[in-house]
């Protein structure tokens, strides 16, 4: 198995019943808390609640 099969596989089970939300959506509700060079990997959102992996950590969304 490769190791971004894994990666990837492991952030899916972790997203439980979340589905993942496209970049342009996730960079528009996230961008603002994000560092310079800071990009969203992948996003994901149940209802209100979400995170956002990006290249430098987790960013979690409790609203």
């Amino acid at each position: 198995m490769r190791r971004q099969d894994l990666r990837m596989g492991i952030l899916h089970g972790l997203a439980g019943n979340m589905q993942q939300i496209d970049q342009q959506q996730a960079a528009a509700e996230y961008g603002p808390w994000l560092l310079e060079e800071e990009q969203v990997q992948s996003a994901y959102k149940m209802l209100r609640d979400g995170f956002c992996i990006t290249n430098h950590r987790i960013n979690a969304a409790d609203r």
